[in-house]
């Protein structure tokens, strides 16, 4: 007996109110699709010898091949195989039965001596048999959801469900899950067009109040000051979506711009001076060029200024690490003298 009417009446029923968000969701069961992962296998470890039947078949199955070029196909071949297998002498069949049986023995000596190896190493040096993850789960985490925001509705097929599956646990109870999932399913698909276009509608409603309550809330949102707003992150001063900044002291001690940036200022300010309006690109290329073609007695000098802050940031984070404060500034003798030029070394300055 069709059960639809059943399914319309029960939907009339409903309250006259707009669903979004409203609607329970079909358990899981319904619409997932779980997968066993693959176990991994140490490469290293001892491989299990094959059974009698298997060492059998290993010689066997050739040998069929070349004197039976009748037999077609895996499936013909295997089933040979299997009849001579059952067949067989049972002393012939013994020989390979003991051949297995001192393998299997030498494999367990060797599992036993990989087992006791790998207990021995540091929990995080042993062979993990977790399966790896996917690709597509690799590197990617799970959005964070606000519980307060409108939540979709459900489709027009899944709030048939709902209703449909009440009224045929009425009708059979204790029905098995997988049971009741079929004959929802069957329902659907031998449900008229005009009974269907019921809940399409019924969807169009919700979607459309979800609609202007998305809306509403997005406004609310971005009406809040930044630390406010759901998914901030205050130690990454991320939204859950992007990579997370890495969180500086800014009392910390600035490591010093190296040899070539210290080159870089003076001569930026020197080509600036003799090309008035020169294009940034061209001005980099040209600093470029002239670090290149410059010698290397007049790059030590940089090279030298660079080597003396470096060995005072250190001093300076050292102590900023120990919490005692910096030892001294940077001093400015540190620095080579270049016809009044100043070099500005980025560290801190009590």
């Amino acid at each position: 007996m069709r059960l639809h009417p059943t399914a319309l009446d029960v939907l009339s029923a409903l309250p006259n109110q707009p669903l979004a968000g409203q609607i329970p969701q079909v358990h899981p069961s319904v619409v997932s699709d779980k997968r066993k992962k693959k176990r991994k296998k140490d490469p290293n470890a001892p491989k299990r010898p094959m059974s009698a039947y298997l060492l059998f078949c290993q010689g066997r199955r050739e040998t069929l091949k070349v004197d039976h070029p009748e037999i077609k196909g895996p499936a013909a071949l295997t089933r040979r195989v299997g009849e001579e297998w059952t067949s067989m002498d049972p002393k012939m069949k013994a020989k390979y039965q003991a051949e297995a049986a001192i393998a299997l023995e030498v494999w367990k000596a060797q599992k036993d001596a990989y087992d006791t190896a790998q207990a021995a190493l540091p929990e995080h040096l042993r062979f993990s048999h977790a399966a790896p993850p996917s690709p597509e789960a690799a590197g990617k985490k799970k959005r964070k959801r606000d519980p307060n925001a409108p939540k979709k509705p459900i489709s027009a097929y899944l709030l048939f469900c709902q209703v449909e599956r009440a009224a045929i646990k009425l009708k059979h109870p204790g029905i098995k899950g997988s049971e009741l999932t079929k004959k929802v399913g069957e329902a659907w698909t031998t449900l008229s067009d005009e009974a269907k276009s019921k809940f399409h509608d019924a969807l169009k409603e919700a979607m459309a109040t979800y609609t202007a309550e998305k809306a509403a809330y997005d406004r609310a949102q971005a009406a809040l000051p930044e630390n406010m707003r759901f998914g901030f992150d205050a130690q990454s001063k991320s939204h859950g979506d992007g990579k997370k900044k890495r969180i500086t002291d800014p009392n910390a001690p600035k490591k010093p711009i190296s040899a070539y940036l210290l080159f870089c200022e003076e001569e930026r300010k020197k080509l600036k001076a003799q090309h008035k309006g020169i294009k940034g690109s061209e001005l980099t290329k040209k600093v470029g060029e002239a670090w290149t073609s410059l010698g290397d007695k007049a790059k030590a000098k940089f090279h030298d200024a660079f080597a003396k802050a470096l060995e005072m940031y250190k001093l300076n984070k050292a102590a900023y690490d120990a919490g005692t404060g910096f030892p001294q500034p940077l001093s400015a003798s540190l620095l080579p003298p270049k016809q009044g030029a100043v070099y500005s070394v980025q560290i801190r300055k009590d």
